[in-house]
């Protein structure tokens, strides 16, 4: 069905950069169209690639060979529709300052579509991209405007010079009590963790990244321990996003 190739397109093929976007797409015409199955099969060929059998679907809005990445499958619509269209027309608030105006674009109505289908989820999210692209602003702003009452952002930016006891100190300021050994946000809330520049830290003289260390025992064993009593404590309800850019420049 239509919703399989949607689906396919950002299960598959939402790690390709833009330029492999394009032969993605290609590849996924040539399964459901014999048409451009023909002329893509040539330069399979060289690459050794065969295309699966023809599968039958059909594709209401979209025109041949178009990039199915620029396009959502709507369900109440049945048909594909430019991303631009899932959202209202923007006009810049009156009165508001240059600095706060977030006009939305292609990418982030796409970026912030695939992080709220994610996060309502409850899953951990990881945003890459270059610098300057809106990642931070565009994560913000949802946890701030549209996020759901029972979400509680905590925002951290790590730079360099964060320091692994300060990282965690903060979070645990955060936490209360559940039961022995349990710590978590506020009863009926869930604490949304959001690191910018997630791979800023300084290496240590190991190789080791302390602070994103502490997050990786937080996933791996769902906790970490108390630095003055020596005793580890479970932490519940806390969903992990993050954004950070290429490596590189001190990342």
């Amino acid at each position: 069905s239509p919703l399989f190739v949607f689906c396919l397109v950002w299960s598959l093929g939402g790690s390709c950069d833009g330029p492999s976007r394009m032969q993605f797409s290609d590849y996924v015409w040539g399964i459901v169209s014999e048409e451009l199955q023909d002329k893509l099969n040539s330069k399979l060929q060289v690459a050794n690639i065969s295309f699966p059998p023809r599968q039958r679907i059909p594709l209401d809005g979209l025109s041949p060979g178009a990039c199915f990445h620029d396009f959502f499958y709507s369900l109440e619509q049945k048909q594909w529709i430019p991303w631009m269209q899932t959202i209202p027309n923007y006009e810049v608030p009156r009165g508001a300052r240059y600095e706060e105006i977030v006009v939305p674009s292609i990418d982030s109505v796409r970026l912030m579509y695939c992080f709220q289908l994610l996060l309502l989820q409850d899953k951990h999210v990881l945003c890459p991209g270059p610098t300057g692209t809106g990642k931070s602003v565009n994560i913000g702003l949802w946890l701030q405007k549209q996020a759901p009452e029972n979400f509680q952002g905590t925002f951290v930016s790590f730079s360099a010079q964060t320091h692994v006891n300060q990282f965690q100190d903060l979070i645990d300021s955060k936490l209360e009590k559940r039961r022995r050994g349990v710590y978590g946000p506020p009863a009926g809330k869930k604490m949304v963790l959001f690191v910018d520049d997630l791979n800023m830290p300084i290496k240590e003289y190991y190789g080791a990244q302390p602070p994103i260390e502490l997050l990786r025992q937080w996933h791996d064993h769902r906790g970490w321990f108390n630095r003055k009593e020596l005793k580890k404590f479970d932490i519940t309800d806390v969903i992990m996003v993050s954004a950070m850019g290429p490596p590189g420049g001190g990342r």
